[in-house]
């Protein structure tokens, strides 16, 4: 929640964010007329083929020019101007970004480079600027011309224009003084601003001068100097003008994308702004211009307010604004209860409050785990905003514990203190009051939890840098909420959960604010949080609106009605909002989103009277497409609840879920269920109790292939073939379910298991990977299993890892997808040798076999190194694992990694 460093360094006037006012009084005089300046002689400017390099003409003021045109021919509305040093202009991934936003705009482009002499005198510089200025018309002019076919006309497109750096000094006194073409420009990191007749006051005199296109200054660091005089004396010369500007703020360092985007946003909404959605909003304070300023004020008063075309470029420009006018810092008192003794699952739940005054209107609620819990308090920014909206302030603190036997149970723990602590605590008195609520991390995860179970008693959210999400059923409704994604690693999940919330009900208000490159500034991500939550108290009686998430196209009514995919669109309470989410939100790519769908099956087992099958298709293959599923990824762990099954399934950064991701396979993953009574070991069990068990897995396999049969009928998945990976209770389901229907799989991997059946010979034809740690307590089963296996011939490999306990870790996973990957590559080669070979069938557990008789490598079971095969001979035989290949051999020697 960025509370340490400050959300805006101070407070906003109190008209800050009030009711848009439409100054009538002012756009009655703004419109405008474009100076067109006759081009001299000039020589000629070679027109190249489209997007190739061409130079604007040799030059006593310039070194170098280079010229690119993009054409969108009928499409075109406008032709975007780009000026900046040549080696920004020949930076291929910023061109790119700029074609990218002009063609989703229907603007040609034009990406002028310049270079200057060095040394020029001063007096030769408004003649280099008016050179440039009469040679860009003109190339411009012929690059239309020459995108024409033979005899056809179209009308010259309006020119808006973006000029960086050097190029801003340059053509900057050109479109001050109105002596260009252009619509509307922006100019970013000048360091030259045109000098201005000031009178004896130190004010900028009025100035007879052309009328002036809207414009925008943007100040980066160290160019930030002298802008504000700049534009504040441009708008004492004549209030009219149509002016703004964004200066670096102190220490913190804005993208050079996002600022292109400010620019670009500025361009788009100038060129044909509307009056209605004009707004005056004052440089230090941000507060919006008012009849009453408006009338009384001087003109010196006046030139502080900056001009914005509409309230989306206003709400972005007030984002970046991070640092204002300040006020001095306060502390405001906390008042504290502990709880005692908590149960396993958290190491801490702390209460936090403070009512703010009285007759409050709400309850803004912080759910964080934090050493200095206090630091919201101290934050004048929150505090500041909580005032604002009349709402008391509670902060709950919740640290996890070691161990959560169910998060179901966790959250019910949870809910009851939570609302036994405002019900009849310190807030009984406002206990009917709505709550808002914001989380970080896993405290926003049980947040999720607690409001599905009492939706009535919030009014709105935000859930920020959550890895994991809660499932929902169909027909769930959620108050208006805002997920972040700070860092690009959350961007899917996130993603995958607004999809979620959409699709249980396409009337779920939510909204995604991600950036799929580089993490979100925190200032920016609570300065968008405050401005989603007040949005959604003031809404009253509108209901917002939405945007298609990866394009920002807006939904129609006709849409709406044509029934559109939900889950596409991202909602906004206002127009600053939507503007600020444009800014901020940069990557947004149309993913290819996975189909989850849950299947149930009625058991006579009773420790699982349930099976439940969970099923992902990757988002890559679907009915429109041309791929198809090459194969089935099955895995099952001890875990056996909706949210945490189906949270493994929604995260791309899980090894098993990319592999399946990229080799388009689907995968199934189900519930398990512990089959003996807790605290009785297995080993202890007598044979008759042996038998029960062993019967009661051979009931759970029969109900478990009668359902995947199913689903793999139903969804024309492969009914054969199956990878398999158990971890943990899960792998002691792989292994007996294996064990029983060898005919189903290709290759298993099992990870820690305690317990495993003797092999049979029908299962030989599966290849086995079996893994474990040096001191779990299956170390010794899983050792045995493999040695049996060997024995009767199985196509087996094992790794024990160093210093590993019943846990995985990077070592593991990264042997498991190197491991399916390599029996991928055995089915392909199977499949080749079938079909051109004399031999017959060959099947890829026979290719391991082969693979392993000639095997380059082999690892030392107990040492846990890997040596060339005709190395290493001191090495005990019964400690060899053969190693197929390199790639196997690098990822079963790996040095243990972190654990995860």
């Amino acid at each position: 929640m960025g509370v340490k460093g400050g959300l805006l360094g101070g407070r906003r006037g109190a008209s800050g964010r009030g009711a848009r006012l439409s100054l009538w009084a002012l756009g009655a005089l703004m419109g405008v007329s474009l100076g067109v300046i006759q081009a001299q002689e000039e020589p000629d400017v070679a027109a190249g083929a489209p997007g190739d390099a061409v130079s604007l003409g040799e030059s006593a003021y310039f070194e170098a020019t280079t010229a690119r045109y993009f054409d969108r021919g009928e499409a075109a509305r406008a032709v975007a101007l780009i000026v900046a040093p040549i080696d920004t202009a020949e930076d291929e991934a910023l061109l790119e970004a700029w074609r990218w936003k002009c063609e989703q705009w229907n603007w040609s482009l034009a990406v002028v480079g310049v270079q200057s002499q060095s040394g020029l005198p001063p007096a030769k510089r408004r003649e280099a600027g008016s050179w440039l200025q009469r040679q860009i018309s003109r190339w411009v002019a012929e690059a239309q011309t020459s995108a024409l076919a033979e005899g056809e006309e179209l009308p010259r497109l309006p020119m808006i224009a973006y000029a960086q750096g050097e190029g801003a000094d340059w053509l900057m006194p050109e479109w001050v003084e109105g002596r260009s073409q252009v619509r509307a420009w922006a100019v970013k990191g000048g360091r030259r601003f045109p000098k201005l007749k000031m009178n004896q006051r130190g004010q900028a005199e009025e100035s007879p001068s052309a009328e002036m296109a809207p414009g925008f200054l943007i100040g980066t660091q160290g160019t930030s100097r002298g802008m504000r005089e700049f534009v504040v004396g441009l708008r004492q010369q004549d209030l009219t003008r149509r002016l703004a500007f964004f200066a670096s703020q102190g220490n913190l360092k804005l993208n050079p994308e996002v600022e292109d985007e400010l620019a670009l946003q500025f361009l788009k909404a100038a060129m044909r702004p509307e009056p209605e959605a004009e707004r005056w909003v004052h440089a230090d304070t941000g507060a919006m211009l008012t009849a009453e300023v408006l009338e009384k004020g001087q003109a010196y008063e006046l030139a502080n307010y900056l001009w914005f075309p509409d309230g989306e470029l206003h709400g972005a420009w007030d984002s970046l604004c991070v640092q204002r006018t300040v006020e001095p810092p306060m502390v405001v008192k906390m008042f504290s209860k502990y709880v005692n003794r908590p149960p396993q699952a958290f190491d801490r739940i702390e209460f936090h409050h403070n009512k703010l005054g009285k007759e409050r209107k709400g309850i803004l609620l912080f759910a964080i785990d934090d050493k200095r819990p206090q630091s919201i308090f101290q934050s004048a920014e929150w505090i500041d905003f909580a005032r604002e909206q009349g709402w008391a302030v509670l902060v709950f603190n919740i640290r996890k514990g070691e161990r959560i036997k169910t998060y179901n149970k966790a959250v019910d723990y949870l809910d009851g203190r939570l609302f036994q602590f405002i019900d009849e605590g310190p807030f009984k008195a406002l206990k009917d009051l709505p709550i808002v609520w914001i989380g970080e991390g896993r405290p926003a995860y049980w947040m999720q939890h607690i409001m599905i179970k009492r939706p009535e008693r919030f009014a709105a959210w935000a859930a920020e840098g959550t890895p994991e999400f809660v499932t929902m059923p169909q027909g769930t409704r959620m108050p208006p909420g805002l997920i972040v994604a700070p860092k690009p690693e959350l961007h899917f999940p996130s993603l995958f959960y607004l999809q979620d919330l959409r699709k249980v009900h396409q009337a779920n208000r939510v909204c995604l604010l991600a950036n799929g490159r580089g993490n979100l500034d925190q200032e920016y991500v609570d300065e968008f949080t405050q401005l989603f939550l007040e949005g959604v108290a003031k809404l009253g009686r509108g209901n917002g609106f939405w945007w298609r998430y990866r394009d920002s196209q807006p939904l129609t009514l006709s849409q709406s009605q044509q029934g559109v995919d939900p889950a596409d669109y991202v909602w906004f309470p206002n127009q600053i909002v939507a503007g600020t989410w444009q800014l901020l939100s940069r990557e947004r790519p149309q993913v290819p989103v996975p189909t989850i769908e849950q299947f149930t099956l009625e058991t006579r087992v009773e420790e699982i009277p349930e099976l439940s099958l969970y099923l992902r298709i990757p988002g890559s293959v679907d009915k429109n497409s041309p791929r198809e599923i090459k194969g089935v990824m099955c895995f099952c762990t001890w875990q056996q609840e909706d949210t945490t099954l189906l949270n493994r399934l929604k995260r791309p950064d899980d090894h098993l879920v990319a592999l399946a991701e990229r080799n388009d396979l689907a995968m199934i993953t189900w519930n398990t269920a512990s089959l003996v009574p807790r605290g009785t070991s297995i080993f202890s069990l007598d044979e008759e109790a042996m038998e029960a068990l062993s019967a009661k897995y051979d009931e759970i396999g029969e109900y478990w292939l009668k359902a995947i049969e199913k689903v793999c009928r139903d969804h024309k998945l492969p009914r054969d073939n199956f990878f398999l990976h158990g971890q943990s209770r899960g792998s002691v389901y792989a292994n007996r379910i294996a064990l029983r229907h060898p005919d189903k799989f290709l290759a298993v991997h099992t990870h820690i298991g305690a317990h495993y059946e003797e092999p049979v010979e029908e299962a030989s034809n599966v290849i086995w990977l079996v893994t474990t740690g040096e001191i779990d307590g299956g170390y010794t089963q899983s050792r045995q299993f493999f040695l049996k296996g060997q024995e009767q011939g199985f196509p087996m490999m094992i790794k024990a890892g160093p210093s590993l306990g019943h846990r995985s870790r990077d070592d593991i996973e990264l042997l498991s997808h190197s491991f399916f990957e390599y029996v991928l590559n055995l089915r392909d080669r199977a499949d080749l040798r079938t079909e051109t070979g004399d031999e017959g069938t060959v099947t890829p557990a026979d290719l391991f076999r082969e693979d392993l008789e000639k095997a380059p490598y082999f690892g030392d079971f107990i040492n846990h190194e890997v040596y060339p095969k005709d190395e290493g001979e001191w090495v005990p035989e019964g400690q060899r694992i053969k190693l197929p290949n390199e790639t196997m051999a690098n990822a079963w020697g790996m040095p243990p990694a972190k654990e995860s």
